[in-house]
């Protein structure tokens, strides 16, 4: 009888990875239709809402000044795999039951449950860690795209990733490192902001990068996500 030791696993099957993207693809369309009715009833009832996945924020100034923080975050698991979101879009506007919704220019950041790691929303107060989630304060990261190749540049009237659709899904570990850089104007508003995203354990690799302004949000990120 072989030991244990010289026993060797049979070769992953040729459609494996395809057959994980499925798995995972078949979550998102679930977690998808949760938003877009956290989407539409939010807006209905509040024009202040900002965003579908639900953002904290803190700050109650007025005049210019700049929030830097970077945080950990646990990361919620889906099909098996860790998993973080992006939804990032500029201002732009769809028809839902015969009504009209303004969504404000965002990058949110959620895992595969919704919990908040991280977002800016063209809204007072839109900016923030959930802080249930992302409460451990980190070392800083690189806030740059850092060799990340540009998915796109979102520009207003432009659907971009998120809020009624799935945004973009990234396989991650079971943590990640999220700096946010947020200029913030008058009414607590945000005006322009950094947004990066790593993870691993000894070195941590660049997933996300989003540079984001009201009129113009550029994403940047790896191979390890997909819309």
């Amino acid at each position: 009888m072989p030991e244990l030791q010289d026993l060797a696993a049979p070769p992953p099957a040729a459609d494996f990875r395809e057959r994980l993207w499925e798995r995972a693809a078949e979550r998102d369309r679930v977690v998808a239709r949760r938003w877009r009715a956290v989407a539409i009833a939010s807006l209905a009832t509040a024009a202040a809402t900002v965003s579908t996945a639900g953002v904290l924020a803190f700050g109650n100034g007025s005049a210019v000044r700049t929030l830097d923080q970077t945080r950990s975050c646990p990361v919620a698991m889906q099909g098996g795999v860790p998993v973080a979101r992006l939804m990032a879009h500029s201002t732009y506007r769809f028809f839902n039951n015969g009504q009209t919704f303004t969504l404000p220019a965002e990058a949110v950041l959620v895992d595969a449950n919704a919990h908040e790691l991280g977002a800016v929303v063209r809204a007072p107060r839109g900016y923030g860690f959930g802080d249930e989630f992302c409460g451990r304060s980190a070392a800083s990261i690189p806030l740059a795209r850092s060799g990340l190749p540009l998915y796109a540049v979102f520009r207003p009237g432009e659907a971009g990733l998120g809020s009624m659709d799935s945004g973009a899904t990234c396989w991650v570990g079971s943590h990640v490192t999220v700096r946010l850089h947020v200029v913030v104007g008058p009414n607590d508003t945000p005006v322009s902001a950094q947004v990066a995203m790593r993870t691993g354990k000894k070195k941590l690799r660049p997933v996300l990068y989003v540079d984001w302004a009201p009129k113009r949000v550029a994403v940047y990120m790896s191979d390890d996500c997909h819309v």
